[in-house]
This record gives C-alpha cells, structure tokens and sequence, in this order.
C-alpha cells in the first residue's frame, strides 16, 4: 500500500529551477453559494469565521476570514463554477473540540475523526450547497 505522508516543511527539488521568480504566498479558495447572505451566516455561526467584506449592488461575493484561513464566496448567479462543487482542506490545531462543536451546531458531518495513512487526523463536513470540507491535524510525526 502506498503511504503519503502530510509534511508542513518545504520541499525542495527541481521546480526551484524553472526560474519562475513568484514566490507563492497563499491561497483563497472561491466557493459558489445559492444565497451569499445565508453562506455568510453559516460560515460566520456554524464554523466560527469572520465577516471580512461584502461586495456587489446588490451584494454577490463575499469574504470571510479565520485565523490564517481566508474564504470567498460568490452568489450563484455571478460564479463561473457549479454550487456544491469545491471541495477544500483546512488544517486545524485540534480535530476533536472542533469536530464537536460544528456537529452540535447542525453542521452536516460526512466523514468522523479518525487517524489515517497519510499522516492527518481529520474529519469531512458540508455547507449547505454541498461544498465539501476537510479539517485535519498533522500527526505524523506520532508514533
């Protein structure tokens, strides 16, 4: 069985050579939403973000913010993708607090905590237009 491993450290290898001169910085991913004002509020009361912007007259895409991990959203009727088609993994400090909290809520759970092969602790949950998410927590370095 092919195991892989979850790494936070660097990697290096030839890519460093193709001279592209970007240093990547981040990522945000851009998910589809039915209505951004329910999105809005389920992300900000069901998964603990913060509102960071509104944009649109009327409004159509939104920002929301937790910690280091930044989320848009953009109404159905502006977005280039499907609703429920993102599928996006965040990694957390503590699996199992969160995990519990979320599905008190009434957040769709999908996949319960477990340890697996490939060195995270995670779980899987959906937002109300099928948006898939993963939480997890390096444990590789456990024994």
């Amino acid at each position: 069985m092919l195991t892989c491993k979850f790494s936070l450290s660097p990697k290096v290898g030839p890519y460093l050579s193709l001279g592209m001169g970007a240093k990547f910085l981040g990522t945000t991913p851009v998910l589809t939403v039915s209505t951004l004002s329910e999105a809005t509020d389920f992300y900000v009361s069901k998964l603990g973000f913060e509102l960071d912007f509104v944009f649109g007259k009327p409004q159509f895409y939104a920002g929301v913010r937790k910690d280091q991990v930044e989320l848009h959203l953009v109404a159905e009727n502006h977005a280039r993708q499907p609703r429920g088609s993102a599928s996006v993994s965040i990694l957390i400090d503590e699996v199992d607090i969160f995990h519990a909290t979320i599905k008190g809520l009434g957040v769709e759970i999908l996949v319960a905590p477990g340890d697996r092969d490939y060195g995270l602790r995670d779980f899987s949950c959906r937002d109300p237009d099928g948006n898939i998410f993963h939480f997890g927590v390096d444990i590789s370095s456990k024994s």
